[in-house]
Order: structure tokens, then sequence, then C-alpha cells
């Protein structure tokens, strides 16, 4: 349901682009009960691209998240989302060991820096496992509708759909 799109300009490797997924994934599906299924992370290298800030050329780090409005999503919680991947960046990317950030002189503008996360209340509508997206909020009575057809579809041979699944249950939430 929701798209998190990662646009960075320092280099990332496959296993920081991961632990990085899991993270928003992790932090997306607690904080608003989404199955992890449905948390979609894209990641796309965009040092080549030009990008203007205050009409300047800038070479930033920034996460976008497309998700669906809600009234009882407040701005309280998607700042708190915003906090968590903040946090979940500097964990994944800019921690590592010969990097500035770990030092008490750390410098503004550096490449790894995370500049920007903006969460855009935006998916009116959309399909996913061929069956229409449930509004923000509506979670649980959704999957508890469909239910049956994520089981037909996880024995017919659908591992993302069984992951699912076990996902609902392991989390309670059909409860």
């Amino acid at each position: 349901m929701p798209m998190y799109e990662v646009e960075h300009v320092c280099t990332l490797t496959p296993s920081q682009k991961d632990d990085l997924a899991e993270a928003i994934t992790k932090i997306h599906s607690e904080q608003f009960t989404t199955p992890r299924i449905f948390v979609n992370v894209r990641f796309t290298d965009i040092s080549e691209h030009d990008m203007y800030v205050a009409g300047k050329r800038r070479h930033n780090n920034r996460i976008i998240g497309y998700v669906r409005p809600s009234p009882a999503r407040t701005r309280a919680e998607f700042n708190k989302l915003c906090q968590s991947i903040q946090e979940a960046w500097d964990k994944v990317i800019a921690s590592l060991p010969q990097h500035p950030f770990n030092r008490v002189d750390r410098t503004v503008g550096d490449e790894k820096e995370l500049r920007t996360i903006f969460v855009l209340p935006v998916i009116a509508a959309g399909k996913e496992v061929a069956v229409e997206i449930p509004e923000a909020g509506k979670d649980r009575e959704w999957l508890k509708e469909n239910m049956m057809a994520f089981e037909k579809r996880a024995a017919e041979g659908d591992d993302e759909v069984s992951d699912m699944i076990k996902d609902i249950k392991d989390r309670n939430l059909l409860e």
C-alpha cells in the first residue's frame, strides 16, 4: 500500500539497501498495522540527476513516502514516522565506522546525510495481490473480508501471500 522512494546520491551496498528496506517495512507495518507484504520500498541512485533547491543545483539523499490518507492519521503520527525513518537511515547508512557522523565534529552536507523526508498522503485507491486496497485505518476489517482469497492464493503456491498470512497471524492483525 505505501510506496517509499529512497533517492540517494551516496553509494549504497546491497546489504545497506536490504537493511534499510527491512527497517522501513518494520516501521510502517508496526505503526499503521499494515501487513508487511504491502510495504513497498524502491531505491534510485540520483547522483547523476539534476536537482535544484532554492534555485541552486544540489545533490541530497531523500526519502519520499506515498501513503493512504485518513483523518485518523495525525500530523504527529506522520512526524513520528519521519523520525523513525531518520533513525533507521542514521543507523544503517550514516553510522558506518569510517563515516564522519561518528565523529563529534561531523560536517553538514556529507554525502551520506539524509536531507529530506516527505510523507505524502496521496494513495486514494489501488490494488495489491489482485485485491482493492482498503481505506487507511480499515485494514483489520479488510483482512478479515479477504482472508479466504488470500488463503486460496497461498494454497496455489503464492509464497508472498503465504508470508503475509504468517505475518498477520504472528501479529494478531485479525483481532
